[in-house]
């Protein structure tokens, strides 16, 4: 998750320097870095296995929240750079990712319960990008750290 925690940070730097072409690769390079994680341990074989109940909360909800981090961000860029239509298609099929995910039987409590959430923030969003095709405020973007992947959105 370092590789991810880099890019992420390298993205925000461009984002605020209103440098889309450069935080759009920043961004898709995290979600390069964290799209296998979050495949493996959400649908994967750990996700069969049952292994996922033996892990701490946290460490269980962490790539979904570093993946949703970063499709928001990125999304977000997207708009900024005048593709609502890409953002739109992003968010769209990430919540598509997630609904497969809430379908898994074995899917721990926790892990549903932060799809759920993560989901409906993924919804906003996209209901932003249908009424306003373009962020009038650079802070929608959410910080990199760990910490902010488990929170809500910075608007």
């Amino acid at each position: 998750m370092q590789i991810w925690q880099y890019w992420m940070e390298l993205g925000n730097q461009a984002y605020f320097a209103q440098d889309w072409p450069q935080a759009q690769h920043c961004y898709q390079q995290a979600l390069a870095d964290v799209w296998p994680v979050w495949l493996e341990s959400t649908l994967g074989a750990a996700a069969e296995a049952g292994t996922l109940q033996q892990l701490p909360d946290d460490e269980l909800c962490l790539p979904s929240c570093c993946l949703a981090v970063t499709v928001r961000n990125l999304a977000n860029c997207h708009r900024a750079a005048g593709q609502p239509g890409r953002s739109r298609a992003l968010l769209k099929q990430t919540q598509r990712w997630f609904c497969c995910a809430l379908q898994q039987a074995k899917l721990p409590p926790a892990l549903y319960a932060s799809l759920l959430n993560l989901q409906a923030d993924l919804h906003e969003a996209l209901l932003h990008c249908a009424t306003d095709p373009q962020p009038q405020d650079q802070n929608r973007i959410v910080r990199s750290s760990f910490t902010a992947a488990a929170g809500p959105t910075v608007h």
